[in-house]
Parts: structure tokens; sequence; C-alpha cells
């Protein structure tokens, strides 16, 4: 079964996300920020995981740049950024850039945003 680690600070957000993918036969382990995600893959790691941009504690863009940087284990993991503003750009970009990730949207297509930030890919 995919496992599946869902990280965001709106527990209805996390409630909904985890219904409804275990409803498609998924394995779901969720997190409040991107700190107990980061503790929560180093002890079982997801074969995906799903993350809020702005949270406390740890926002996803830092939890990306630390997931890709500093646990080798976890690098060839898929990330996936999910913001519930990211509809509202319409196909244009959206770039909150700590330090260099980005978020850019185009045509329906998401292009990877945070190799840059840890030296890679």
């Amino acid at each position: 079964m995919t496992k599946l680690l869902i990280v965001d600070d709106d527990e209805q957000n996390l409630y909904m996300l985890q219904v409804l993918l275990e409803g498609h036969g998924y394995e779901v382990d969720t997190a409040g920020d991107g700190a107990e995600a980061l503790e929560k893959a180093r002890r079982d790691p997801p074969d995906m995981i799903i993350s809020d941009i702005l949270m406390p504690v740890m926002d996803g863009f830092t939890l990306c740049r630390e997931w890709l940087k500093e646990y080798e284990q976890l690098k060839h993991i898929p990330f996936v950024f999910l913001h519930r503003h990211l509809h509202r750009s319409q196909g244009r970009g959206i770039r909150p850039e700590p330090g260099g990730g980005a978020v850019h949207r185009q045509a329906g297509r998401a292009r990877r945003v945070c190799g840059d930030a840890a030296g890679g890919s």
C-alpha cells in the first residue's frame, strides 16, 4: 500500500485529505508542521509527501529544502506542495522565495521548485 505523509497546520484540511486519500486505498500519516513531518519521515519514510506552504514552526519551503539537503534517505521521495491559494494564480507564477525556492504553476503543470535551494535537480 502506498504511504503518504500530509503536512498542514489546518486540522480540517488534514482530516479532509486523509479521509479522501484513505478512501482511495492510500495509507496516510499526518503532521502539523515541517519539523514534525521530518521527524516522522526519519522514523518511517513515506512514498510521497504532500505539504502546505504556510505553516508555523517550519514552513513548506523550509521543509522541502531540508528534505532534499540533509536526509539522503528522503531525497528520492516525491514532494508535492498543496496550498489553497495556488488555484487563484490562474497560470501566473507564485514566487515566495525563501532561500531560492519557488512555486510555479503554468497551464496546469507544476515544476519542481525546491531543487535549486538544495543545490541539485
